[in-house]
């Protein structure tokens, strides 16, 4: 949400709308093939939430109540009320965190 709000001009409400088709594609073309991967490099960390917090809790606020997908993004509101604020100085221009939230050293957009 965050990458596609700042690098696409995507609104919260036009992101959620994409969920669903976004897992389909990924049960489709992801998980089946995955394990004949030469590797596999999972590059989740655990600061990731933590720094994406605010920024998504304030495109998550903007979704409109009239909004088809309003009661999705109060579900994260909820979850994210248990995660901790992380400021995104922290987040090296090197790591990958950065193409979601920008300040990247590489030029990827």
């Amino acid at each position: 949400m965050s990458r596609d709000f700042l690098f696409r001009g995507h609104s919260a409400p036009r992101t959620l709308a994409m969920w669903g088709n976004v897992r389909r594609g990924e049960h489709r073309w992801i998980f089946p093939h995955q394990n004949r991967a030469d590797f596999v490099f999972n590059s989740a960390m655990e600061c990731e939430l933590p720094m994406l917090k605010a920024r998504v809790e304030a495109l998550l606020r903007e979704v409109p109540a009239s909004a088809p997908i309003h009661a999705k993004a109060q579900l994260l509101l909820a979850a994210l009320d248990a995660v901790p604020v992380w400021q995104e100085a922290l987040a090296a221009s090197t790591s990958l965190l950065r193409e979601f939230i920008g300040g990247s050293a590489f030029d990827v957009h």
